[in-house]
């Protein structure tokens, strides 16, 4: 029963660790999450159902028009040495909730800052449909960003803002995001051998700990 507990321990905190170290997400289910407005253009609201699925954020113009101009920004969850996540991938899912008519050319730029730097990419060339939630993704590698490899790789090295426009359209608007997410490049599939290395650890931890017993 021991050895079943101790192995059971060890496998939990293993994938637990490398599904954390493979993707970073926000999904919405209880709050913001920590996510804010840009400044002055953009205010964020929770939204605790009416996402894909469960909660998601809203984000309503209330600005004249910065660079992005509406839109939110992550949390320090996604900030620092992201170097782990180049050529992996960045999604979101996103909705229409107010406005209409010709989408604006800078809806859906993600900015990427750090290292005195900053790289672009429009994720989304046109607004969703009103109330219906809609994919969209992109890769994380220089050419794509229109980095050179070591500028793209010094502002991985130290992120230190990422934020979505979602300034859709003339007037007021508000966006919905759900899902946003950073993973790896083959997040998903453990590494060959991973399995044993594991039991073989565990093992030789319960003998390491295993007390002593006297023969009689």
């Amino acid at each position: 029963m021991r050895l079943i507990s101790v192995l059971s321990i060890i496998l939990t905190l293993f994938f637990s660790a490398t599904s954390a170290a493979a993707v970073i997400s926000s999904s919405f289910d209880a709050n913001d999450e920590g996510w804010i407005g840009i400044p002055g253009e953009g205010a964020v609201t929770f939204s605790g159902a009416g996402g894909n699925p469960g909660g998601h954020i809203r984000v309503t113009d209330i600005g004249v028009g910065g660079p992005l101009g509406s839109g939110a920004i992550a949390p320090s969850a996604f900030l620092g040495d992201l170097s782990m996540f180049n050529n992996g991938e960045l999604s979101l899912d996103m909705a229409t909730f107010a406005g209409g008519g010709p989408t604006f050319a800078v809806f859906g730029t993600i900015r990427i800052s750090g290292a005195g730097d900053e790289a672009f990419f429009d994720i989304a060339s046109n607004a969703p449909a009103f109330g219906v939630w809609e994919s969209f993704s992109t890769q994380l590698n220089a050419a794509d960003w229109g980095k050179t490899v070591s500028e793209w790789n010094a502002i991985l090295a130290d992120v230190t803002e990422i934020a979505i426009s979602t300034d859709a359209f003339s007037g007021g608007d508000t966006i919905g995001i759900d899902n946003f997410a950073i993973a790896m490049a083959n997040a998903v599939p453990i590494p060959a051998g991973s399995h044993l290395w594991l039991l073989l650890a565990g093992m030789s931890l319960i003998l390491l700990t295993r007390p002593n017993r006297s023969q009689t």
